[in-house]
């Protein structure tokens, strides 16, 4: 059963989409089977950044919403790492219990399983938080990120979500 990974904050520019590509690239080195997940629904941008943009034919919105199997939307770099592209349109009816099923598709087959959330202070952050076992909150050192990471802190601890978890 994959260990679900949310790379999070909502103010942009902070780094997450670099911690998680990170992130995955170590696991990926330590021999993990690992999916990346964008989460930037409607602003895709890992398929560019990992030069695979002309690649991508289907994307997760497309499982959720049955026009394709699961494993159709899946690029794969190597045998430990694939990405699952975002939507270029930001779905109106997505839930946790639709993402969370998405989730379960893959669950068995990875090691990993890394969103790189959006930013911002919509639904989509704390839906993928909630799917999530662990929550990363990524800041730079400067008084806004740090501000805005305390401000998710502090909305992922209203959601229920605990603030230590053993890794």
């Amino acid at each position: 059963m994959a260990k679900i990974i949310s790379i999070v904050n909502q103010k942009g520019g902070v780094g997450k989409t670099t911690s998680a590509v990170n992130l995955v690239a170590c696991l990926g080195a330590m021999g993990k089977k690992v999916l990346l997940i964008d989460g930037d629904a409607g602003l895709r941008s890992l398929d560019l950044l990992l030069s695979v943009d002309s690649m991508v034919v289907y994307d997760w919105l497309d499982i959720i919403e049955n026009r394709c199997d699961h494993n159709k939307a899946r690029l794969f770099f190597n045998d430990n790492l694939q990405l699952l592209p975002a939507p270029l349109s930001t779905p109106e009816n997505l839930n946790t219990e639709s993402f969370k099923a998405l989730i379960s598709q893959y669950s068995n087959k990875y090691d990993y399983i890394i969103i790189d959330s959006t930013a911002g202070t919509g639904e989509l952050p704390l839906l993928y938080s909630n799917c999530s076992d662990i929550n990363i909150v990524v800041a730079t050192p400067d008084e806004v990120s740090a501000r805005s990471a305390c401000a998710v802190g502090n909305a992922l601890v209203k959601q229920g979500i605990k603030e230590d978890v053993q890794i």
